[in-house]
């Protein structure tokens, strides 16, 4: 017995197809605005939730501390009125450092006479441009000479540059002109203070007298900001009073 094959009819299936190619880009562009509103309702809530601590950092004052104490030559205890406050040494003493060096520059920068002046080789183009870069770098106080086809020479430098390399500055800050990047300059001048600053802190690890500590404590007291170091890093944290009753009182 003989049996005829099933047939199917393809152009029946073709409208479906492209249907179906229709729907997968108008189904992905509708995910993609939903992932880009969600990102931007977070966004919004990110902001909204840090701008307010921004502004009560910059309006709380730092809680009057006494000294009580220091623990493993790294950190100082104090008595507050909320409880337990324990300063990190070093941080405070970078945060210290930093905004004396901003203040006295901000004031009257104290320049250094060099005995021997600091040479770099440069293009003859840069040589001819150097009074338009001196006029770029005037309120950092940097002047740089021309000396031959090929040299620049400086003769002065500002006290914040001292005690770092000197020659290697200066030549990025003639790289960051070369390449007109010089709203970077600010910035530059900005890590290299907090690199001074941290340079000149205390030691991670010293013993410090009872006056000592109460000197660093009324000088953070004075920062702009004494929450924060250069890097980010709290200079104290507090632990509450009522916290340390739960713990340690039935």
């Amino acid at each position: 017995q003989y049996y005829e094959p099933l047939s199917f009819d393809t152009d029946d299936l073709e409208p479906q197809k492209e249907e179906v190619k229709q729907t997968i880009p108008e189904e992905k562009q509708s995910i993609e605005k939903e992932v880009e509103e969600d990102n931007e309702l977070l966004r919004n809530l990110s902001f909204k939730v840090s701008e307010p601590k921004k502004k009560i950092e910059e309006t709380a004052a730092m809680p009057v501390m006494r000294v009580i104490g220091q623990l493993h030559q790294k950190y100082i205890l104090c008595e507050t009125d909320r409880g337990l406050a324990i300063i990190n040494q070093r941080t405070a003493m970078e945060r210290i450092h930093y905004e004396e060096y901003v203040k006295k520059l901000s004031l009257q920068p104290v320049m250094l006479e060099m005995l021997v002046p600091v040479t770099l080789h440069v293009s003859d183009d840069m040589v001819r441009r150097v009074d338009e870069i001196n006029a770029s770098l005037e309120k950092i106080h940097i002047c740089f000479e021309p000396f031959g086809k090929d040299t620049l020479l400086v003769r002065s430098l500002p006290s914040w540059m001292n005690g770092m390399d000197q020659e290697q500055f200066l030549q990025d800050v003639l790289d960051l002109y070369k390449n007109e990047m010089m709203t970077d300059i600010v910035r530059m001048q900005t890590d290299s203070i907090a690199k001074l600053a941290s340079a000149n802190a205390v030691h991670i690890v010293q013993n410090l007298g009872n006056e000592e500590m109460e000197e660093i404590v009324r000088k953070l007291s004075q920062c702009e900001n004494p929450f924060y170091g250069n890097n980010g890093i709290p200079t104290f944290i507090v632990l509450e009073e009522k916290e340390l009753t739960k713990r340690l009182n039935r």
